[in-house]
């Protein structure tokens, strides 16, 4: 199981937070290609939900994928996800039912701040005002 993933990004590497066997907290870094999938008429390896044939394109980094999405034609581009849900969805989706994906319980936790706003209640996206 893993508690959390990032994506490094100047080191094109996924770090993942996870357990040794003993249950001490760890972190494991593992090269990553971020990817996408396009329409292609030639040679596809899977099929669209609009039954298209699909090709995966691999990118070096998140950066050159972004650019390659932003500078091309093709106006379907599928598996855009940002590269830590990608590499989460490709690692885990087979054994996340397993005993031991979860042998190692998180701690959840959970702050209440608490503010004042002379106007009502505080708009959460704006942190205008004091917290005490």
């Amino acid at each position: 199981m893993y508690r959390n993933t990032a994506y490094l990004y100047k080191e094109q590497v996924m770090r993942v937070y996870t357990w040794d066997e003993q249950g001490n907290r760890i972190h494991i870094d593992t090269t990553y290609e971020p990817y996408i999938y396009t329409e292609t008429s030639n040679n596809p390896v899977a099929t669209s939900i609009f039954n298209t044939g699909l090709k995966k394109i691999t990118f070096r980094n998140n950066f050159d994928r972004n650019k390659y999405i932003k500078s091309t034609s093709n106006k379907r581009i599928f598996e855009h996800l940002p590269p830590a849900q990608q590499f989460l969805v490709d690692t885990y989706w087979e054994t996340n039912d397993t005993p031991d994906f979860s042998k190692h319980q998180l701690k959840i936790y959970l702050l209440d701040i608490e503010t004042y706003s002379p106007d009502g209640f505080p708009d959460e996206s704006c942190s205008e005002y004091r917290i005490y």
